[in-house]
């Protein structure tokens, strides 16, 4: 694994926008062209079954805390705890999700967290690194077969689910990025896919369903919207009774809060592939990494170094409670913090993408980098 320079491709910024991310320049460089990152065979083969084996072990921990009935520790309303518990017997249709990982080629990868629900940077690790790769690295292959598996697993959902409709929230351009890429992937499975945002969402409480603002039903809903926040909408009391079908199911939401974290190091204690977590900061130590149980982009994440916050990301997620991980600081590569994101879809592991930080946390602002495997 090295960090490697590039050649930028003339006029890239045409190119992405012609595939689908406006959003490449908006808060200053967030894909790069001028750098990739480089794997061996073996490194790719090693982040593939690692991948496996935490998914793996994500879903025995998710029927773990089902059956024990944990879901309280998961800051899930005791309203919307009957349908989780419902959705994962029903095990109703799930796509994908996002592992980030602590990986420098030489150590077994590490998981920090899992992106089980809403995960984005899809675009970004399927269609744009591969033409990325097949322009500038014709000899070269990558660990990246999300697209194909993407596809592959809309035709499952295809059988019971013809028409699906596809959700982010108005004014988020990187959502709406991967909403639609995700829409044009179900699309070619055959599926009947349509875009609406999240705010044209209609209950109808005199039909008792969800609809379109052209009154049209509303069965099955792929939401790029997570479900801690479905839990104080308003609205969110009426997917209870199961009548909506939505992708990713309720069932993704213990996946992906934090607390899934001292559960497997609870169920797999020393694994190779985990860091040590807890619920509380004194089985840890002076030194731990204090993560809220909802969160994106690093918000409201600190690292504590001896009893002294190192870092902190500010952001929406202060009045969650928290979990401590102990402190396994990212690879740095030319000075910088790298990240790697490994894509679950159709439960199988479909690849990676890179994220950049000058910072020790990975955050909104962190760059996307493309690899490629020698």
């Amino acid at each position: 694994m090295e960090r490697v320079k590039v050649r930028p491709r003339p006029n890239w910024e045409r190119v992405l926008e012609s595939q689908g991310c406006l959003y490449h320049s908006l808060e200053g460089p967030y894909w790069s062209e001028n750098v990739g990152y480089s794997f061996s065979q073996r490194e790719v083969c090693e982040l593939e079954n690692a991948t496996n084996a935490l998914h793996e072990m994500c879903l025995e921990a998710a029927d773990y805390v089902i059956r024990h009935d944990r879901l309280a520790q998961f800051g899930i309303p005791e309203r919307f705890r009957d349908m989780i518990a419902e959705s994962w017997r029903a095990q109703g249709p799930s796509i994908y999700g996002r592992f980030d990982l602590r990986y420098d080629g030489t150590s077994a990868p590490k998981l920090f967290e899992y992106n089980a629900d809403t995960p984005t940077s899809l675009l970004e690790a399927s269609r744009l690194q591969a033409h990325w790769r097949a322009d500038l690295f014709e000899r070269g292959s990558q660990f990246n077969s999300i697209e194909e598996r993407l596809v592959a697993a809309w035709r499952v959902v295809a059988k019971e689910h013809p028409v699906v409709y596809f959700s982010s929230v108005a004014g988020h351009s990187e959502d709406m990025g991967n909403s639609v890429f995700m829409r044009d992937m179900a699309a070619r499975a055959g599926i009947d896919a349509r875009f609406l945002f999240v705010e044209e969402v209609i209950w109808n409480p005199e039909r008792i369903q969800f609809e379109t603002p052209q009154g049209d039903q509303i069965t099955t809903w792929f939401k790029l919207y997570p479900w801690e926040w479905i839990f104080d909408d308003q609205y969110g009391q009426f997917l209870r009774d199961g009548s909506l079908t939505c992708i990713e199911p309720a069932w993704k939401v213990l996946l992906s809060s934090k607390a899934i974290l001292p559960i497997l190091w609870e169920l797999f204690p020393d694994h190779p592939n985990l860091l040590p977590a807890y619920f509380e900061p004194d089985k840890i130590g002076p030194s731990y990494v204090k993560k809220p149980l909802f969160g994106r982009e690093g918000a409201n994440i600190s690292i504590v170094q001896e009893g002294h916050v190192a870092s902190f990301v500010d952001g929406p997620y202060a009045n969650y409670p928290s979990v401590y991980q102990a402190v396994c600081p990212l690879p740095r590569f030319s000075q910088l913090y790298t990240l790697v994101g490994s894509w679950v879809v159709g439960g199988r592991s479909a690849g990676i993408g890179i994220r950049e930080s000058v910072a020790m946390i990975s955050e909104n602002r962190s760059r996307f980098l493309p690899h490629v495997v020698q």
